[in-house]
């Protein structure tokens, strides 16, 4: 017999919730079961362990919002950003509470990879095609560059558990940094450094 989908997304949304006020450490079968009201044998039926249990919530979890399509680089990167000035959900919290335990399990690794840093990268890279359907270049250097920063940015948030700016610093980090940066042309192919 299958187990029951009502309680296995109860359980689910109990594992963000203990990860979320608890952290990883104040995540147990025990605590599970107590949290949703279910028995330890449907934990244990589930998850060989809280690793798993965890990676599985964090699957359930939409942490990055869809790319926005203002009509300018600027806007996008601004509106896409200002989601650091915000403080944490309760998912981003479950998830900020397994960057120390994703070093030493691939499984909760995976999850945080699935979760954040592909459709981050995804996000991103949507900016970059609307901003190039709208006929602009990005020369491959300053894309990967910039796409870089945006992910530490993302995760510096998460590791702070807190905004790590406001709105208006990141719009100057998008006019003064991001758009010069992806706005730039690439060197000539016969452009060479100049070494004293």
């Amino acid at each position: 017999m299958p187990p029951d989908e009502d309680l296995t997304r109860r359980l689910l949304q109990g594992t963000l919730e203990l990860l979320a006020s608890r952290g990883l450490d104040g995540l147990d079968a025990d605590a599970l079961a107590s949290w949703t009201g279910a028995g330890t044998a449907a934990v244990h039926l589930r998850w060989g362990d809280m690793g798993e249990a965890a990676a599985a919530a964090l699957g359930t979890c939409v942490l990055i919002p869809q790319a926005p399509d203002t009509g300018s680089l600027q806007g996008d990167l601004s509106r896409l950003l200002r989601h650091l000035a915000r403080p944490l959900t309760r998912q981003e919290h479950a998830a900020a509470a397994l960057l120390g335990q994703a070093r030493h399990d691939t499984r909760i690794q995976r999850a945080l990879e699935e979760a954040v840093v592909l459709p981050l990268a995804g996000a991103f890279a949507a900016l970059i095609g609307h901003h190039t359907g709208r006929g602009h270049v990005v020369a491959p250097a300053p894309r990967r560059l910039s796409g870089t920063m945006v992910q530490t940015l993302w995760w510096d948030r998460y590791l702070t558990r807190q905004p790590i700016t406001t709105a208006s610093h990141t719009d100057r980090v998008v006019d003064q940094v991001l758009v010069p940066l992806l706005g730039r042309a690439p060197p000539p192919d016969n452009f060479r450094t100049i070494q004293s």
